[in-house]
């Protein structure tokens, strides 16, 4: 089995390079542009595979279903052996690993496996592959590439001794990164996050702003909010004072 901790380097991610790593595939973020382009139905498909990485497998099956005959099991089968019980299901996954992936995805059968091809199709030299015990793998991976804090390793940090006002900074900052963990925030979507990125005075606007991968977006709406809650507590610290101010927390490294 591969190593589950797998991390993409952010060097990778900011830029929205290809990484190629040996063995998994060629990966990159999506741009806004691809994933609303309603001639492909990209959307759907990031909203599937947001399916799979919240880990809700009543919403996940509802899909799978929606798209094939329902399949009743006496067993509680494991997610990936759902997905690739009937061809339509094998395809949504493949449509999914194709957002994510510069590679030519196909299925072989024997194996039981997802298969990630060179794009050069006279080239058939085995660049990575999905089956049962690498699925949790993929997964993490693809929520790296769509910026998702879970599948990041957790991070102890140390906030002993901090003065209050940076801790009230720090913990509201916190409470903007937990809507993404919550399943029931209904304003950390892209579409509301894209319209509020225009209005920022950040240079984005709805001409130039859907270039973005949805990594980018996302590292840029985090960085606006902290550097957001930053000024308000500079603003603060300039009224009321205080001893020990940290005045580069809009500099924090939070990745």
């Amino acid at each position: 089995m591969q190593d589950l901790k797998f991390e993409i380097p952010r060097d990778y991610l900011l830029a929205n390079s290809p990484f190629v790593c040996q063995g998994i595939g060629t990966m990159h973020s999506p741009t806004l542009r691809t994933i609303f382009d309603g001639t492909a139905d990209n959307l759907q498909t990031y909203y599937f595979a947001k399916a799979l990485l919240d880990d809700n497998r009543e919403n996940v099956i509802k899909i799978l279903n929606s798209i094939s005959e329902n399949i009743t099991s006496t067993e509680r089968a494991p997610l990936f052996e759902e997905i690739i019980k009937t061809e339509n299901r094998r395809n949504l996954f493949a449509k999914v690993l194709s957002l994510f992936f510069i590679n030519r995805i196909g299925f072989d059968d024997s194996v039981g496996a997802f298969l990630l091809l060179p794009t050069d199709e006279t080239d058939n030299v085995l660049e990575g592959y999905i089956n049962k015990d690498t699925f949790d793998l993929y997964l993490s991976i693809i929520g790296q590439l769509l910026h998702d804090i879970k599948s990041l390793p957790e991070k102890q940090e140390d906030y002993s001794g901090k003065p209050p006002e940076v801790l009230k900074a720090l913990e509201a900052f916190k409470k903007y990164e937990n809507q993404e963990k919550s399943d029931n925030s209904k304003d950390y979507t892209l579409q509301n996050i894209i319209s509020k990125m225009c209005i920022s005075g950040c240079g984005y606007n709805l001409l130039n702003i859907y270039d973005l991968s949805i990594w980018q977006l996302l590292d840029q709406f985090q960085a606006y909010s902290q550097n957001r809650i930053s000024r308000i507590t500079e603003r603060s610290f300039s009224i009321w004072g205080g001893e020990d101010f940290d005045f580069g927390l809009w500099l924090k490294n939070n990745n």
